[in-house]
């Protein structure tokens, strides 16, 4: 069985739910595992389909990391979505977590969505924050897009208490759909479910693969250097926070 296959399908693990930031600036409630829900992975169908999709998601596994064997390779998954009321409106918070190929977390990530603002924040598995994602929902409408309605997105983006710069979806450059203007990178469309994270002179950062398993959407994350590695799963994070956008 797949470290992979091991994480979705185990019930035993909860997911801590319930964000608050200490002064230090750790989340006082880490996501530390799967929700329940989660672990319905592989749904209701009968025993050999159960079966079937177990060894497509093993092989899966097997085949992405194999094909850049020397990358980091990280896997996202959403873990539960929450919604809270608050005294003006309701809020909904999604847990998400990075796990490397050995099952291990690595990163946690917690969405949270308002009426006119959202926030991504960006925690190592120790639960220190690493950097964040501040939505201000515009109304601006976007001159190149190819759909007239679609609104001009503008992701703040931090590191720690450092702003880097902006992730928005205004851009004219070939097929890039979205630029992280202080670092010159684009987000590019290969093909259908394939994204990938690039230079302004074309090379590769990283490339991002979503696949749906059951109905449920599994992220593969394959970065090319080490020293690229926070920087990317950030933007992976703003291109799931400008899906949610749209």
């Amino acid at each position: 069985m797949s470290i992979i296959r091991d994480i979705v399908e185990d019930k035993a693990k909860e997911v801590a739910i319930g964000v608050g930031i200490e002064a230090a600036g750790s989340v006082a409630g880490v996501v530390k595992g799967l929700s329940d829900s989660a672990g319905e992975f592989l749904g209701n169908a009968s025993e050999a389909m159960k079966i079937r999709k177990a060894n497509e998601l093993d092989r899966y596994q097997e085949r992405m990391e194999k094909k850049n064997p020397d990358n980091i390779h990280l896997w996202l998954m959403k873990e539960a979505t929450v919604e809270k009321k608050t005294f003006l409106n309701l809020k909904t918070e999604t847990y998400y977590r990075f796990v490397g190929a050995n099952g291990a977390t690595i990163y946690n990530a917690v969405l949270e969505q308002g009426k006119n603002e959202s926030f991504i924040t960006l925690y190592d598995a120790e639960g220190r924050e690493i950097g964040g994602i501040i939505d201000g929902k515009s109304k601006m409408k976007n001159p190149f897009a190819v759909k007239n309605n679609e609104n001009i997105v503008e992701l703040e983006m931090f590191f720690k208490d450092e702003p880097m710069g902006l992730v928005t979806n205004n851009v004219w450059k070939g097929n890039w759909f979205l630029i992280w203007d202080i670092v010159s990178w684009g987000a590019v469309r290969k093909k259908i479910g394939v994204n990938q994270i690039v230079t302004s002179d074309g090379a590769l950062i990283a490339e991002i693969t979503t696949r749906t398993f059951n109905s449920n959407k599994l992220i593969f994350i394959d970065v090319e250097k080490r020293d690229a590695e926070k920087a990317a799963v950030l933007f992976a994070l703003a291109i799931i926070a400008y899906g949610k956008s749209k």
